[in-house]
């Protein structure tokens, strides 16, 4: 069972969720876990840049992973777990992960320096319209509803997920998401990737 504690809406129709939902024993297992697996520095890999990436294979039969992974799927089909490390100078690019491999990704904070700074979640939506303002709209202006400002056609907005150990980050693979270059300190967090069972894809296709 888990504890919905917010959500964050990005564009008309996609969403991003943030939940409590190990225990702080799952999230000890996997700091042990990770501790015990051999692990590699990229400079970079794919969209990744300057971590360390340890691999965790499927063929783990250790219960309270069996537990951890069944409480993080949600019914979904989970296609690969890793954890990454991000120091001093890592970051990942702005990217969207692919809709036929991916569909949900999951992201959970299992530890972080006290002296964290940036290795934020970053999540980015595109503005089709956007209105700037020139100034500050006066009493007068906004009961004559005057408009002021210009019109932007293509804009980018961007939102940052704060997250705290032991907090996990869903959100769907066509989402814009990225995270923060970090200046001090150190981040680990694992990453579970999921794909819908086919009777998911059944019933959306037939909705």
């Amino acid at each position: 069972m888990y504890q919905q504690e917010s959500m964050f809406t990005c564009g008309a129709i996609q969403l991003v969720s943030k939940t409590t939902t190990l225990s702080s024993d799952d999230i000890e297992y996997l700091n042990k876990l990770y501790d015990r697996l051999e692990g590699k520095r990229y400079t970079r890999y794919f969209n990744l840049f300057s971590v360390i990436r340890k691999d965790i294979s499927n063929q783990l039969q250790d219960p309270q992973w069996i537990s951890i992974n069944k409480k993080l799927s949600l019914g979904k089909r989970c296609i690969a777990n890793y954890f990454l490390l991000y120091d001093e100078d890592a970051f990942t690019y702005i990217h969207r992960d692919s809709p036929e491999r991916v569909t949900n990704t999951a992201i959970t904070l299992i530890d972080k320096s006290s002296d964290l700074e940036g290795g934020e979640i970053i999540i980015s939506q595109k503005i089709k319209k956007c209105k700037v303002g020139l100034h500050i709209p006066t009493d007068e202006d906004i009961l004559a509803k005057k408009e002021q400002g210009i019109l932007i056609k293509k804009a980018m907005s961007f939102t940052v997920i704060p997250q705290e150990v032991g907090e996990t980050v869903w959100y769907p693979a066509q989402m814009m998401h990225g995270v923060s270059l970090v200046t001090r300190g150190y981040r680990k967090v694992l990453i579970s990737w999921y794909k819908d069972n086919e009777n998911d894809k059944v019933q959306k296709e037939s909705v």
